[in-house]
């Protein structure tokens, strides 16, 4: 019983940062396995903000324009790790260089890549490192982020790191090199399963699935969700359709904001169905969240070509 309800409460605060990454000025129909978002899971999102999925975003280069990184540097010649939130804040032609940035400020002297930013009690610290890796425009490349262990990252499989992993990462390089170089083990694959679930993060669901292909034996609590989020998946469609609705009612200063948003959506309800696919163990059930999924990648395919 302490199993069942210890871990009904982590998949519920996983549930949480995820609607606080989806948050928009959509109004998206009302989810019936939204759970509540504590105080803790906002003190999170401040310091972790979400990137755009892989689709919406330029692919990234292995290495950034010296002169723009030099420059950035000139203009800031001390950065202390605490003001790291503030200066990307207020700074946003940094972001794109967010990680050779914060790298380089290391290298520099600034800044350890392991000090400590800010302690929450229930998340544990947050370090520079996290700053770099949860707050990356783009995914990392496996140079920079074996260059942030080279420069004294502490990378664990604590629970910030497996959120921050499942949240931001999809490089398949950078997830494997994380669970070897944490050391994660079969014990933590269940709950990292719901985390590539909860954010619709597939190379990670491929990864876990590669080191140890078991099914998942789940409690009553945990078969309850997925056939929640099942059902929210193969509606997804309805949801869409309100959304776009929305969007081409809105004025033209927020839509290229609302139009990111929806297509993020769109990604992330894809990859859930694809999750779900291969966690399934109906044929049937298989088939139509394959079609989901497809008639989802359509729609992500008409989306770039609308104008509103």
């Amino acid at each position: 019983m302490r199993f069942v309800l210890g871990y009904t409460l982590a998949l519920t605060t996983v549930i949480a940062i995820w609607l606080l990454t989806q948050s928009s000025p959509l109004n998206a129909p009302t989810s019936s396995a939204s759970a509540h978002i504590s105080k803790k899971a906002q003190e999170l999102d401040e310091v972790i903000p979400t990137k755009a999925r892989p689709e919406t975003q330029e692919k990234n280069s292995e290495a950034h324009d010296t002169s723009v990184l030099e420059q950035a540097l000139q203009r800031h010649p001390h950065v202390a790790a605490h003001e790291l939130g503030n200066l990307f804040k207020n700074n946003p032609e940094l972001k794109e260089i967010r990680v050779d940035f914060i790298i380089a400020l290391i290298e520099r002297g600034d800044m350890a890549a392991d000090e400590l930013i800010e302690d929450f009690q229930f998340w544990g610290s947050y370090t520079v490192a996290h700053s770099a890796v949860g707050g990356a425009h783009n995914d990392l490349t496996l140079e920079q982020f074996n260059k942030l262990i080279e420069l004294g990252a502490d990378v664990n499989s604590q629970k910030l790191w497996r959120l921050v992993m499942a949240r931001q990462q999809t490089n398949s390089y950078v997830l494997e090199k994380w669970y070897t170089h944490a050391a994660i083990g079969p014990e933590l694959h269940k709950e990292l399963s719901f985390d590539a679930l909860a954010f619709g993060n597939t190379a990670l669901y491929d990864v876990l699935k590669n080191q140890v292909d078991v099914p998942l034996v789940l409690n009553e609590e945990e078969e309850k969700y997925i056939a929640q989020l099942i059902s929210e998946v193969k509606s997804a469609l309805n949801g869409y359709a309100q959304l776009k609705h929305q969007l081409a009612e809105t004025s033209d200063a927020k839509k290229p904001r609302l139009r990111r948003d929806l297509i993020n959506r769109l990604q992330r309800w894809r990859s859930q169905a694809q999750i779900l696919q291969a966690m399934s163990d109906s044929e049937s059930e298989r088939a139509e969240l394959r079609q989901v999924a497809a008639q989802l990648s359509e729609e992500l395919k008409k989306i770039k070509f609308d104008h509103y």
